[in-house]
């Protein structure tokens, strides 16, 4: 059974044994790099807070975790928990744990910041007077160093929950309903505060029997309040209407919801005795309307319950909508992965498959293995559309010349919305412009969003549950226009090139990847923006989950889909410190490259056998630093040119021939050289070598050369790898697309 709640909280009453708390206190702040009188202030304070059993034992579950998830080869660290942080020391005690349900709410609630102003203003309000208390950056550091662990805890699923039930209920005011859709508002800091005394109050009576009850008078903030409800005292509240109608009656319940009309985000907090005596907590003195005041929280969700709301916020989620979406989205996905390929944005244009036509051996499928399987992204649609009326579509492929706005409910639902359409375009549905709307328009920029969100979640491959930030949500429906580059491109192959308002510029692998870190909640901006075009991502921790490349912990090129991202639940640790971003800096040095020209090509070799893809990791500001390069040399390139260079690169997977077939006469129009090399900077050559011959790295059979060559190539272009064809071959196929190697 939980311990009493107290009315104030003291230091010297969290411990019989100064010594032992000290001793835990230190090694927890020491890990977490936070102040130990940050965590004895929080641990204390945990005395005053109403906090349920049941939400108590999922979070001493959640915090006391302390296991390493698996080594991170590349980076050379680990993901997973650390055995003596600051949540498994709050874990410990029942206090601590009263604390961390608070916590949990509020880093799904608000940024650190705020979240902190919150915590500060509710400690100063229970703590003596010549208390010495931490300081707002303590506090933020400190709710910083727990979010890994409680940003997942469920508490944003339980809002959204609650939302629904709200915005399904018939009788419900429109204007809450359509401010529920658009928007997160969750209370301020001031009403955060009086909602924590008042269930403090009703825990301290203790006896359910007793008349001492809540009354909250709130509207688009409803739903947030019924989940904390439920949170700290174990049952949601009794919810009524403004006009006395019943939604949800709750007998044993001593809190009353009073859900009201006008779509105001203010809250009144009101708390009656056994002698009807009443107490405002709270009360805003003028209400605030939404729209004037709109609070944006930053919750980490479910698929199931984003894809749930995300439906619902682009009114998709029911009617000829709904089914006009399931028939275009069954098409979507094998025309995306067909035409859209990383900085070929003159192919998407024109519709082409990026395959190159005209493949002079047997196998014409040169293309790079970018996305991942069909029962991946079908299992991602499938969690995504859970929540809908009728069941996620299989996927299927166009007919030669067949559109997606033809498809038969699609196009009756697109008839349907023109005649209703009053947006002034001469043709209903055309192009993209600012500042209108077009009811046409909203529903394929809707479908272009849907089949962002499924194809950047599908990239992300990992064994464990994933959650997505609420923070990527729109507030305003023209907001579904695409937004980059990757949602441009998309947008441009599902509806044709007129469709868009122009395609701002190539779909990179860095805009692909940058889409599935923004539903994850990671944040990879520089801080200092003239650094921006000197550093790529390599990695992030952030909200609880580690997402890298998976292709540089393999090595192993075309095995699996390029563009797979992987990772785990927990932070990034390397070397006893914890970094949320990973980042290659840019290095000018050049290296000069080693070519044979006396050797002769007669088929693959590796002419570095002694070579092999090094790492080099090292601590930066704030923030881990990565570059590679083989043996021997200086390990100064960046990562992600491999990437970007595959998803280029031409495969040449069979031939007529054997894969070590010898050339026979040796190719003259060919020679061997190292992976590292630039055909268009002199300074890194004794003497240039010739354009007009095909350059042939020599790494045969070394998996981590092989992928390096591509980083370490040619100004940064595109070559030809070598999988299971001849040599003869691969330097045919090279020297009819004009590229200047060959990956052996």
């Amino acid at each position: 059974m939980p311990g009493p709640v107290s009315a104030q909280w003291a230091l010297n009453e969290t411990s019989s044994s100064a010594l032992s708390v000290a001793k835990g206190v230190f090694r927890a702040a020491t890990s977490d790099n936070v102040q130990p009188l940050a965590l004895l202030t929080v641990e204390a304070f945990g005395n005053t807070l109403a906090i349920c059993q049941q939400t108590q034992l999922v979070l001493e579950k959640e915090a006391s975790k302390r296991h390493v998830a698996y080594f991170v080869k590349f980076l050379q660290s680990q993901i997973g928990y650390a055995a003596n942080d600051s949540a498994t020391h709050l874990a410990s005690s029942g206090a601590g744990v009263r604390f961390l349900g608070l916590a949990a709410a509020l880093l799904c609630t608000a940024s650190t910041f705020i979240a902190a102003q919150a915590l500060e203003l509710m400690i100063k309000a229970t703590s003596r007077s010549d208390q010495i208390l931490p300081t707002l950056g303590q506090l933020q550091d400190l709710l910083s160093a727990l979010d890994h662990k409680l940003a997942r805890i469920g508490f944003a699923d339980n809002v959204l929950g609650w939302e629904a039930i709200l915005v399904g209920y018939p009788s419900l005011p429109r204007e809450i309903s359509q401010a529920l859709r658009l928007g997160y508002p969750s209370p301020s800091v001031e009403e955060l505060r009086a909602l924590v005394d008042a269930f403090r109050m009703l825990d301290r009576v203790g006896d359910t029997t007793s008349s001492t009850s809540v009354r909250i008078t709130s509207a688009v903030t409803s739903p947030w309040v019924i989940a904390f409800t439920k949170w700290c005292l174990g049952d949601p509240p009794k919810i009524i209407l403004e006009d006395g109608t019943v939604v949800m009656d709750q007998p044993n319940s001593r809190v009353t919801l009073i859900v009201q009309k006008g779509g105001s985000i203010a809250i009144t907090v009101e708390i009656f005795d056994e002698l009807d005596n009443l107490s405002q907590l709270w009360s805003e003195s003028e209400p605030v309307p939404a729209h004037i005041k709109q609070l944006r929280w930053t919750g980490m969700v479910s698929i199931q319950s984003f894809g749930q709301r995300r439906l619902r916020y682009l009114q998709l989620s029911t009617g000829l909508g709904n089914r006009a979406l399931l028939q275009a989205l069954s098409y979507s996905f094998e025309l995306v992965k067909s035409y859209l390929a990383p900085d070929a944005i003159e192919m998407l244009n024109d519709r082409q498959p990026h395959h190159i036509p005209g493949y002079p051996v047997n196998n014409p499928d040169l293309d790079p293995n970018l996305w991942p399987s069909d029962t991946k992204i079908l299992e991602i649609l499938k969690e995504y559309m859970s929540s809908l009326e009728h069941s996620a579509p299989e996927m299927s492929a166009l007919r030669k010349d067949e559109k997606i706005v033809n498809l038969s409910t699609v196009r009756a639902h697109l008839d349907e919305l023109q005649a209703q359409c009053s947006c002034g375009y001469s043709h209903c549905g055309g192009s993209l412009g600012s500042g209108h709307s077009c009811r046409t328009n909203d529903f394929k920029c809707s479908v272009t969003l849907v089949v962002c969100d499924i194809l950047a979640l599908s990239l992300y491959d990992t064994i464990y549950p994933v959650y997505v930030s609420l923070d990527v949500e729109p507030t305003l429906i023209y907001d579904v226009r695409p937004n980059g580059p990757f949602q441009e491109a998309i947008h441009a192959i599902l509806f044709g090139k007129d469709s868009t308002r122009g395609i701002s510029s190539p779909c990179t692998v860095s805009h692909i990847f940058g889409a599935t870190l923004k539903l994850l909640g990671h944040k990879t901006y520089i801080d200092k923006i003239r650094e921006v075009r000197t550093r790529s991502w390599i990695a992030s921790a952030q909200r609880g989950q580690v997402v890298y490349p998976t292709i540089f912990d393999t090595s192993v090129l075309d095995k699996q889909p390029l563009l797979v991202l992987g990772g785990a639940p927990g932070m990034l640790e390397y070397k006893g410190s914890r970094y949320d971003r990973v980042f290659w800096k840019e290095n000018m040095m050049r290296m000069k490259p080693r070519k044979w020209m006396d050797v002769a090509v007669r088929g693959p070799q590796n002419l570095i056998p002694e070579d092999r893809l090094e790492w080099l990791v090292k601590k930066g500001d704030k923030c881990l630093e990565v570059s590679c390069g083989p043996t021997g040399s200086a390990k100064a390139f960046n990562p992600m040119n491999v990437i970007d260079m595959a998803a280029q690169a031409l495969y040449v997977r069979a031939c007529p021939h054997k894969t070590d077939a010898i050339l026979d006469p040796p190719a003259d129009n060919a020679f061997f050289i190292t992976p590292h090399y630039d055909h268009y900077s002199p300074a890194t050559y004794d003497s240039r070598p010739p354009l007009s011959k095909t350059c042939v790295i020599a790494v045969s059979g070394n998996e981590g050369l092989r992928l390096f060559a591509l980083s370490g190539s040619a100004g940064n272009e595109p070559g030809v790898v070598r999988m299971s064809a001849c040599l003869q071959c691969c330097i045919a196929i090279a020297r009819q697309y004009h590229l200047q190697y060959v990956v052996a």
